[in-house]
């Protein structure tokens, strides 16, 4: 709940400025991160944990790294190149805000006996 009064409260101060675009380009930049995210997490699993039995297969693999993964980063690495500049600096600042807020409230968590992360499957 409280990171969708957060969003909303930051599309609120674009939408009064009045350039949707940048809101666009900036939703943009972050649908580009997860991607990123993505195929990066998936090329670095295959490659540390083979042995894990996973839902999906990715196919084509070439010298242990496969192959889809890596265009999907090459081609989400071109588009981002299309982005308007200060769209980047935005989706940046908004990204490392998140990861920064995301490694506050984990590290108040530690000390919470509620708290239980996943296990590793």
């Amino acid at each position: 709940m409280r990171a969708t009064l957060v969003v909303t409260g930051i599309a609120t101060l674009f939408a009064i400025v009045g350039d949707f675009a940048i809101i666009a380009a900036v939703t943009d930049f972050a649908v580009y991160v997860v991607f990123l995210a993505v195929n990066g997490t998936v090329i670095i699993l295959r490659r540390t944990r083979p042995d894990v039995s996973r839902p999906f297969a990715v196919r084509g693999v070439i010298a242990g790294v496969p192959i889809v993964p890596v265009l999907g980063i090459g081609s989400v690495a071109l588009m981002m190149t299309q982005l308007e500049p200060v769209a980047t600096v935005v989706g940046t600042a908004a990204c490392g805000t998140g990861v920064f807020v995301g490694w506050l409230i984990r590290s108040r968590r530690r000390g919470d006996r509620r708290y239980r992360p996943c296990r590793p499957v």
